[in-house]
């Protein structure tokens, strides 16, 4: 899958074929990258920039993915891809304690999906890193730990707050896409609009 994102001097492309995850994969575990160091090593190669260029762009945070570029990004590629499972954007009139007062999106694939279907079924793991743009906005990823112990994704979540309400909202995502264990079925999927009309959520 390749989403394109036009904008001057930025990255214009993040490539999420299998062969890019499973390079995500195998530079976390054999090399020993971190996350950020991933991030560069894949993004460099597929945009026309030199890793040294990219890491003085990350590092003085310039070019960095804007929310209304994000809003379009979700609406023209990731939902007509299926990859969204849940869409929400933030309405600051409602209580703090509430979760439409807050701003998540959360994605994923059925390859991922189905590791929650092998490795899944008990618990998973989920942490945050907030150097990913400007506003330090936490992007969740979300993990189970395979056969072999190795963590392995499910899927991933962006909030403009880590606390207990973003949390649920990409955990219970995950949960009710979790596709079935019979193989002959084609796990269909719909959008429905959220009842703030404030996005939509994949069922």
């Amino acid at each position: 899958m390749n989403i394109s994102i036009q904008y001057k001097e930025a990255i214009t492309c993040f490539n999420l074929r299998k062969s890019i995850r499973d390079q995500v994969i195998l530079s976390w575990k054999a090399d020993g990258y971190t996350a950020k160091e991933v991030k560069l090593k894949l993004l460099a190669p597929f945009n026309s920039i030199l890793r040294e260029q990219l890491e003085i762009e990350e590092k003085n945070r310039t070019n960095v993915c804007l929310w209304p570029i994000l809003h379009e990004l979700i609406l023209d590629e990731l939902k007509k891809n299926g990859s969204v499972l849940y869409y929400q954007q933030e309405n600051q009139t409602t209580s703090l304690n509430l979760l439409q007062h807050y701003y998540q999106l959360t994605i994923s694939d059925n390859m991922w999906l189905e590791q929650v279907c092998n490795y899944g079924s008990f618990c998973f793991g989920i942490d945050a890193k907030y150097d990913f743009n400007n506003d330090w906005a936490p992007i969740h990823a979300l993990v189970v730990e395979d056969c072999r112990n190795w963590s392995t994704p499910i899927g991933f979540a962006s909030s403009n707050k880590k606390n207990i309400y973003t949390i649920r909202l990409a955990v219970e995502a995950i949960k009710a896409n979790t596709p079935c264990q019979n193989a002959s079925c084609k796990h269909p999927y719909e959008y429905i609009t959220l009842p703030n009309n404030k996005g939509f959520k994949c069922i």
